[in-house]
């Protein structure tokens, strides 16, 4: 009898599990180098996750160098699929050089629900050079209505001092209050930039890239790269939540079971005793 009440129970705890589905795209960008004032963008997403995404799109944002009126998109993209195309790019520059680029996705769940993706590429006009500056981005945590705060850290590794544009590329579901500066970096200096990250009703569970241009120019040459960290949005923590009551609910329910069970048994184990 003890054991079947224990079954149920059992049974009872893990209705509350649910298999959570997702949607999972990767997404890859190809190039040739610029010789004249545009060139073609190729790229291609592939869909690996278990949940179909609908209403895709995929743009190239706009920059001080670059221009497009290209979209690519798919109303539906199922899991396995894989959604590839080319887009014009005109290059609005004039210097030979690294020049880095966003990719922006948008697609919706089953609920259309909104999520957006951002993907880096360097376009190279000319010719190119690696970038002397180098720049990361923390990892950071926060709640689908809250805020926080993101470092990027900046080293030069020349021996000459570069003046650097800064722009930061967030999802729709993210927002910053300044996204553009510029600073001067010293020989082999290192800075650190904070920036508050808000949640825009960002989907909890879900992680979000985030990516910094890091550009100067200098002897005639552009130079770009990025720095990249995540922003991952987390349940907001509660000290007490209902799935934490229900757990103590049918922990007492256990226990108060058991006790019960003792005590007919010890009640019965006395009558046997008795009768003899």
């Amino acid at each position: 009898m003890m054991k079947k009440i224990f079954l149920i129970l059992i049974f009872l705890l893990s209705i509350s599990l649910a298999a959570a589905t997702y949607i999972t795209i990767t997404t890859t960008i190809s190039s040739q180098v610029i010789l004249d004032n545009s060139t073609t963008l190729h790229v291609s997403l592939k869909q690996s996750g278990d949940e179909a995404a609908y209403d895709v799109n995929v743009e190239p944002l706009a920059t001080q160098y670059f221009s497009s009126e290209d979209i690519l998109n798919k109303d539906k993209l199922n899991p396995g699929e894989t959604l590839s195309g080319n887009m014009t790019l005109s290059f609005l520059g004039t210097l030979p050089g690294k020049y880095p680029l966003v990719v922006l996705t948008i697609y919706h769940d089953a609920n259309m629900y909104p999520f957006s993706t951002l993907s880096p590429h360097i376009l190279t006009y000319k010719k190119g050079y690696p970038s002397g500056i180098y720049g990361s981005i923390n990892q950071i945590e926060i709640s689908k209505d809250g805020s926080g705060y993101i470092t990027l850290s900046l080293r030069n590794l020349d021996e000459t001092t570069h003046t650097i544009n800064i722009k930061l590329y967030l999802p729709r579901e993210l927002n910053a209050g300044e996204t553009e500066k510029i600073i001067s970096l010293g020989p082999k200096e290192e800075k650190e930039l904070k920036y508050k990250i808000s949640s825009m009703g960002a989907l909890p569970g879900s992680t979000y890239s985030i990516l910094a241009s890091l550009e100067y120019e200098e002897n005639g040459y552009h130079y770009g790269t990025f720095a990249s960290g995540l922003v991952k949005i987390v349940e907001k923590k509660e000290v007490f939540g209902l799935s934490q009551w229900w757990i103590g609910i049918v922990v007492v329910i256990l226990i108060t079971i058991f006790v019960i069970y003792q005590f007919w048994s010890w009640k019965n184990e006395k009558k046997k005793k008795r009768k003899k």
